[in-house]
């Protein structure tokens, strides 16, 4: 979802988290400053843990004047029966702000990618140049991959052509978009789900507004691993007697009367050579099931 200040929704983010008990919550434009930020601790209920990036600030800026206000910025608020862990990527990005993360719970693991692009920025090709190159890094993965995000752009419009650029960008990635109804006031698709196709979810539902945006929620399905059992035969040669084993082979049908051989087929031969040679073993140095 998109908060459009984290602060001034304080109070919907804390009753949103009471009242859709969500395993993971993925908020843009949360305007804080710092990783540290009160106004995240405050959002962050109890049996919920925090994750986030801040909007950079220019070095030049003067954040002690009262006209300051950060913008930008995205938070993941994960409950605790989920171990999450900030990750970066090896792209430089400038077109937008993101935040990815390994997410684990007891049986499964998934990474998640949360992305802002603001819309006060003019559309150029730089931004699906270093979006493509985000979904590289993440195609790595073999194991459920989730993007969520305010991308601000009207991917409902299929004349658009920014919105038809980002369809080609994920179908080249085997992705894709679920959100299919407005989620902004202005009756724009700009917040999206996107997840590469064998990854299933399930009952999304775009929600109520909540600043200029709705909530968006939907259920990531991930069936339970089912540990198979491998069983395999060998045999302990270590253990094998080989002057037994000799003196058992020299006085085989396979060895002490050569001549009676000579008028047996070859397939015959090699049928006598596997049933005696598997006697022997069997008897010298058993087959072991593991």
């Amino acid at each position: 979802m998109n908060a459009r200040s984290a602060s001034n929704k304080a109070a919907i983010l804390c009753r949103t988290i009471v009242d859709e008990c969500p395993y993971v919550l993925i908020i843009t434009e949360t305007w804080h400053e710092q990783s540290n930020s009160t106004l995240l601790k405050c959002v962050t209920q109890q049996g919920y843990q925090c994750i986030n990036a801040a909007r950079p600030i220019h070095p030049d800026t003067d954040v002690h004047s009262v006209d300051f206000q950060s913008h930008g910025g995205l938070a993941v608020v994960y409950c605790r029966t989920i171990a999450c862990q900030k990750k970066t990527l090896d792209v430089d990005v400038a077109t937008f702000e993101y935040l990815f993360c390994h997410a684990t719970t007891a049986n499964h693991h998934f990474v998640l990618l949360g992305v802002y692009r603001p819309g006060s920025q003019v559309m150029t090709l730089a931004f699906f140049d270093e979006l493509s190159a985000v979904f590289e890094c993440i195609a790595t993965y073999r194991c459920p991959v989730v993007v969520c995000g305010d991308f601000n752009v009207h991917i409902d419009r299929n004349d658009d052509p920014h919105a038809v650029r980002l369809v080609q960008l994920l179908q080249s990635f085997d992705c894709v978009q679920h959100v299919a109804e407005p989620t902004h006031v202005a009756g724009h698709m700009l917040d999206l789900v996107i997840t590469t196709m064998d990854t299933v979810i399930a009952d999304l539902c775009v929600g109520g507004i909540i600043s200029d945006h709705a909530l968006i929620n939907f259920k990531l399905c991930m069936e339970k691993k089912i540990k198979t059992v491998r069983k395999v035969s060998s045999r302990t040669w270590q253990r094998l007697d080989h002057e037994a084993f000799a003196a058992d082979l020299a006085a085989s049908t396979l060895c002490c009367n050569l001549s009676t051989l000579s008028c047996i087929s070859a397939d015959d031969l090699v049928d006598m050579y596997n049933r005696v040679m598997t006697e022997l073993l069997d008897s010298h140095c058993p087959s072991v099931t593991v």
